[in-house]
């Protein structure tokens, strides 16, 4: 099974290690994140839900685009990224070349444009091609 991944990460200084005490970073499925995120705006408290994700010096947001986002998930991501951006390192990892992008975002492509301009600013892009490391294991169908 072929698959080709990209890696967004930003040309700020950058963090190998997940977390450490010098270091700290945070690497939230996005989902999960933006369930925190709706959950704290309904419960009146999304500005102090949105410095858990603003606080790190290294946001991972791990797998971007598994799951599409509705408008308010997008909305709520692009608050994240917009109020991280230049202030703080940010690694998105996805599956989706740039321009299926507005499939994640709703197909809202002015969100995406938005989101896009703020990650590929300072961003260095790496795509990774190959057999899933997932599957390594499974057994090769016969050529």
């Amino acid at each position: 099974m072929e698959s080709a991944s990209a890696r967004v990460t930003s040309r700020r200084p950058s963090v190998t290690k997940r977390a450490s005490a010098a270091t700290p970073s945070s690497s939230p499925r996005p989902s999960d994140a933006l369930n925190n995120l709706v959950a704290a705006q309904a419960a009146q408290r999304l500005k102090a839900e949105l410095k858990r994700y603003l606080a790190p010096s290294v946001l991972i947001l791990d797998e971007l685009g598994y799951l599409p986002l509705d408008k308010t998930g997008a909305d709520l991501l692009f608050q994240v990224i917009s109020q991280r951006y230049e202030r703080g390192s940010l690694i998105l990892t996805t599956n989706k070349a740039y321009k299926n992008w507005p499939e994640i975002f709703n197909h809202d492509a002015g969100i995406t444009s938005a989101i896009l301009d703020r990650v590929l600013h300072h961003a260095e892009t790496v795509v990774i091609e190959g057999k899933s490391f997932r599957m390594k294991d499974q057994i090769e169908p016969p050529n």
